[in-house]
């Protein structure tokens, strides 16, 4: 008979939320960025998009497989570029479903069609983005993609 010790279990060291912004406003920009600097032990900001291309490029070359990361996005960009222009493309060219999606917009809310993701406005957005941000990053960890990306980043993903 084989006497099998059990091993310890290893502890989980959370990690941040990976998130991107995409946000053509230099002060909004600003203020996410410092929202999200709050809390660095919870949030990692990989970078700010301006645009639907360059959000793309962004998501293609981040270091986290594309369902693990968190997309603060704005409704109106540049060119005409609406959020759900950018959502329908990530959606189809990059894997980013709705639940990815926290849509900060200045658009009053009942002049914006009905839309997959949360929506946030952006007269709220230093109370409620906080708070909905720190229950994705609590499902992030709770749902073990968290563990999947410490994983993927110690093995050169």
């Amino acid at each position: 008979m084989m006497n099998l010790k059990a091993l310890p279990p290893t502890p989980f060291q959370p990690i941040p939320l990976p998130i991107v912004i995409v946000e053509d406003s230099p002060p909004w920009q600003t203020a996410f960025k410092t929202l999200l600097s709050l809390y660095p032990e919870k949030f990692t900001l990989l970078g700010i998009a301006e645009s639907k291309a360059e959000t793309i490029r962004l998501l293609k070359t981040a270091p986290y497989h594309p369902h693990e990361i968190t997309v603060i996005l704005d409704w109106e960009l540049p060119e005409g570029e609406t959020g759900l222009q950018v959502f329908e493309t990530l959606a189809t060219k990059v894997g980013i479903n709705a639940s990815q999606v926290v849509l900060v917009s200045g658009t009053p809310p009942h002049q914006l069609p009905v839309l997959p993701f949360e929506q946030i406005p952006k007269p709220k957005a230093g109370t409620v983005l906080i708070p909905a941000l720190l229950q994705r990053w609590e499902a992030f960890q709770q749902n073990g993609i968290g563990q999947q990306a410490t994983a993927s980043l110690l093995q050169g993903y």
